[in-house]
């Protein structure tokens, strides 16, 4: 039995040489896209012309994951009821629960549970910013229950604090290493609007829109031609919209709804109080404008349910961990023989 972990010690140094994060990365429930083409060009003045301050983004010299989809109420609901032990806050808290779920109970005598409105379970969420940094966190430490396992992975969560003066002081960006984390801004626009293939075969560009156009999508609902269901809380269907409702929309990457849902979180401090979200939700009175590249919406407060998120992920590699795990196996078998 002592042999066991030299072993295995022995495996992983091995395998070491192509195994990192990347290898350990789950699906969890998550339909994944990985962004290719490292190394593209960030964003070229004439293609942020609108916004003249626009620096130029979306240069990424790796591949990534991230989610097609934003990150939905019934996902959300999992995180919740395993943080509910630890949260301190009102059991109503928005910042905490979102919109779509609600407290199984409201007594504070009473353990403390939560359930999803069953026609929500497919809406996009919304969350505050920290919350969305631990639920990174849960899911590096392969959800474990203990209180640890969302502070510490991606994020730090010691340094949450917030000054006097309106500054905080989290954590800028994820931990080197990390599985799963909020997108970065660049991240987030190239997996928006850059093709590889934007002004003909293999000539790299940006689109001005996140549905490979330099038209906005249509705002509407998805029985009457809509595209997007960004500002439509003001049209004659006054409802909502489950995730990837509108599958003709996508960007270059195959992902949904960057126009409309929720706005979308990312590390970005575009300011010293403040984080970027980018792309439309469906209460903005002109989702045209939110929805162009460089355009961006300021998150002030951290612990306020302003946007929700996709979640961004590495690109596993599997071959190493196959091998690994087969080994591993391999090793199990041979030694209950000589038992």
């Amino acid at each position: 039995m002592r042999t066991k972990a030299p072993i295995l010690a022995a495996l992983c140094l091995v395998c070491g040489l192509g195994l990192t994060a990347p290898a350990l990365a789950q699906d969890y429930d998550f339909d994944w896209s990985t962004i290719g083409h490292p190394g593209n060009r960030p964003t070229n003045a004439e293609e942020t012309a609108h916004n003249p301050f626009a620096p130029p983004m979306g240069a990424v010299g790796y591949e990534y994951r991230l989610a097609k989809t934003e990150v939905t109420a019934k996902q959300w609901l999992e995180f919740v009821r395993a943080y509910a032990p630890y949260w301190s806050g009102s059991r109503y808290d928005s910042a905490f629960i979102g919109y779509w779920i609600y407290p199984a109970n409201g007594d504070p005598d009473l353990p403390p549970d939560y359930r999803v409105d069953k026609a929500a379970e497919n809406f996009p969420t919304e969350m505050s910013w920290r919350m969305a940094a631990r639920y990174c966190n849960w899911l590096q430490n392969g959800k474990r229950p203990e209180r640890d396992a969302f502070e510490n992975g991606a994020y730090d969560t010691s340094t949450f604090t917030t000054n006097s003066d309106g500054t905080f002081n989290d954590q800028r960006t994820h931990t080197a290493g990390a599985s799963f984390w909020i997108p970065t801004v660049d991240e987030w626009i190239k997996a928006a609007y850059y093709d590889p293939n934007r002004y003909g075969d293999g000539v790299e560009g940006y689109w001005l829109y996140n549905n490979q156009s330099n038209a906005a999508p249509i705002y509407n609902a998805p029985w009457n031609g809509g595209e997007s269901n960004g500002g439509t809380w003001e049209g004659d269907d006054l409802r909502y919209f489950d995730v990837a409702s509108y599958p003709h929309t996508k960007s270059t990457w195959a992902l949904y709804d960057l126009s409309g849902g929720v706005m979308e979180y990312t590390e970005g401090m575009l300011r010293a109080e403040a984080r970027g979200a980018y792309g439309s939700d469906r209460y903005q009175q002109f989702p045209e404008y939110s929805d162009l590249i460089a355009d961006y919406h300021l998150n002030a407060s951290p612990d306020v349910a302003f946007a929700g998120f996709r979640i961004a992920s590495v690109v596993p590699s599997s071959g190493c961990a196959l091998w690994l795990g087969s080994s591993w196996s391999l090793l199990l078998r041979r030694r209950r023989h000589h038992v």
